[in-house]
């Protein structure tokens, strides 16, 4: 091994020169620290997020969508539309009366079964 070899200062790992963590014990390297300070200590760049910001649209989309706008609001005036009823889905009968029904069907084959048995 040389002196150039980058190695990790918790487990000793060897290090290649872009790692910011280590392959073993995943520590974060000298490399990643150092980036997170610069991060740190660098002001945003407000003229480039200004920039950004002034981005406008191209006006002749702006004009397409007014000029579509404007001419379906003149040929069509807006109607409500009509719905049809929900259908009515399921039994007719409510939960509770299923569940009563069900209760009873068991009871009845309950009752048979015994009197079958014995």
């Amino acid at each position: 091994m040389s002196n150039t070899e980058l190695m990790c200062a918790n487990c000793g790992q060897a290090l290649d020169a872009g790692d910011m963590f280590c392959r073993s014990c995943g520590l974060p390297t000298v490399l990643a620290y150092a980036s997170r300070v610069r991060a740190v200590e660098a002001a945003p760049d407000l003229q480039e997020l200004e920039r950004s910001l002034e981005i406008a649209p191209e006006p002749e989309v702006l004009a397409r969508v007014s000029a579509a706008s404007m001419e379906q609001s003149i040929t069509e005036p807006l109607q409500p539309v009509a719905r049809p009823a929900p259908a009515r889905r399921g039994s007719p009968l409510s939960p509770l009366a299923v569940v009563m029904l069900v209760a009873l069907l068991g009871a009845v084959a309950v009752f048979f079964l015994l009197l079958a048995l014995g």
